[in-house]
């Protein structure tokens, strides 16, 4: 059997999304993906860990989402200031950990950040080079432990009653 067919090529869309106001939101990591990147100012190549936060709260933002790259490097703040996946880790965890604390963590710990939740500090940028230069775009600027209180956050990621579950639609 012989398709005949016109192929039509069709160019995708770069959406627009409005900045989000300068402020602090409740996120959860929706995800946490292995990735490669090139090094600051080099050409070799780092795996880095990429975050997508999606916005919790109910509001004009909900849903919306931004992405954070972060070496995969745990140091707390001392000589250099602390590393992206520190604050990271230290916020939804609601610790401080010094560098003996470190040593117990394993990338377990870290896959178990998915699903919780934080507050991120957002800011606006603009861009100095690569191909957004001159655009202004939101930035993550800081971390911060939830609102949200342990027994509130519970109920929220409890299990479906099975009063839910029967009026789920099967697929």
């Amino acid at each position: 059997m012989s398709l005949n067919i016109n192929l039509q090529k069709q160019e995708g869309e770069k959406k627009e999304y409005d900045l989000i106001p300068d402020d602090t939101y409740e996120v959860v990591i929706e995800n946490i993906e292995k990735k490669e990147q090139k090094m600051f100012e080099s050409e070799e190549m780092e795996d880095v860990l990429e975050f997508r936060f999606a916005f919790v709260e109910e509001g004009d933002h909900k849903g919306r989402k931004l992405w954070k790259y972060a070496r995969i490097k745990l140091s707390p703040a001392g000589e250099y200031p602390a590393s992206t996946l520190y604050k990271i880790y230290s916020s939804v965890t609601n610790t401080s950990l010094d560098w003996g604390g470190l040593d117990e963590l394993n990338s377990k710990d870290i896959e178990d950040l998915q699903g919780k939740r934080l507050r991120l500090v957002v800011g606006n940028r603009k861009v100095g080079s690569g191909k957004n230069k001159g655009n202004t775009v939101n930035a993550i600027t800081g971390y911060l432990p939830t609102k949200m209180d342990s027994n509130e956050y519970k109920e929220e990621t409890a299990e479906p009653t099975e009063e839910q579950k029967e009026k789920e639609i099967p697929f």
